[in-house]
């Protein structure tokens, strides 16, 4: 019996526990509010745009556990450069799955749904970037958790889950359910910047921060634009248009953000993914 071996695996997973019950207080406080203040029917469409929202969600879940495993070994290696580049590019996908999940679902939840539930892609926005910045605080904890220093998480998630919940209680009695919604994107602020503050602290990265500035700019420039396309009454033509301007991102990141390698490397894999489509349309 190694009582060292205990004590250190009590100490990495214990502030787990606090930990994971924050976040769970961080994700549900808002559906139980709201419950308490405004409509049912309020609360469906709230619901209807947190599960659209949660798609995203999803996705960066899905990421953070395949690319876990991959920064940790490589941080333990030495090869700080490569990480540091690949979380540019993991910064360039996220920003634009942000983008896509906010302007597609107006034209989306208007072929899905019933009229009624229409107007739940009003907050789907403040929802998918709420998720987008929880894709950034996975990559601030992974510094943390390299580390072994997890009693700075159960702060981290608790400060954020109190911001929330302290943001629902003041604005949802007043201003409704959209209020809910500005009250996660609040929420998963918090919890992105206290743990980015933290892991410069435990064990800093250099970032290329402008590159991923200049990206954050031109994937807010094509939402905006691709959320204007008006509806009228052709949501899959407004679907297909906005999905093409979305798309416009990414020779933009060609053009303004890549080095001359990267626009080898990305012009490489969009004309093998035009090749691979094409060639499932023609056996169609």
């Amino acid at each position: 019996w190694d009582w060292k071996a205990v004590r250190r695996a009590l100490g990495f997973g214990l502030p787990l526990v606090p930990h994971l019950l924050a976040s769970w207080a961080l994700n549900f406080a808002d559906r139980l509010i709201l419950e308490r203040n405004v409509a049912l029917a309020a609360v469906g469409l709230y619901t209807l745009a947190y599960q659209f929202g949660q798609m995203l969600g999803m996705a960066v879940t899905s990421l953070n556990r395949a690319w876990s495993p991959f920064f940790y070994r490589k941080l333990s290696e030495g090869e700080v450069g490569l990480v540091t580049r690949l979380i540019t590019y993991y910064a360039w996908g996220l920003l634009w799955l942000g983008a896509a999940t906010s302007a597609l679902a107006e034209p989306v939840i208007a072929l899905l749904t019933a009229p009624a539930y229409h107007a739940a892609y009003a907050m789907v926005p403040w929802i998918a970037m709420a998720y987008m910045m929880q894709g950034f605080y996975f990559l601030a904890t992974n510094s943390i958790l390299f580390t072994k220093k997890t009693h700075y998480l159960p702060r981290i998630t608790f400060s954020a889950a109190v911001l929330n919940i302290a943001l629902n209680l003041w604005l949802v009695p007043r201003y409704g359910v959209l209020a809910s919604a500005v009250s996660t994107l609040g929420g998963y602020c918090a919890l992105f910047l206290l743990a980015y503050v933290t892991a410069r602290r435990v064990h800093a990265l250099a970032y290329e921060y402008k590159r991923m500035l200049v990206a954050a700019a031109l994937a807010a420039l094509v939402g905006v634009v691709a959320w204007s396309v008006p509806m009228a009454d052709a949501p899959l033509f407004s679907l297909a248009v906005r999905s093409l301007i979305l798309v416009g991102y990414f020779p933009l990141l060609l053009v303004f953000v890549a080095r001359p390698g990267e626009r080898a490397m990305l012009s490489h894999l969009w004309r093998r993914l035009v090749a691979w489509g094409g060639a499932r349309g023609g056996r169609r």
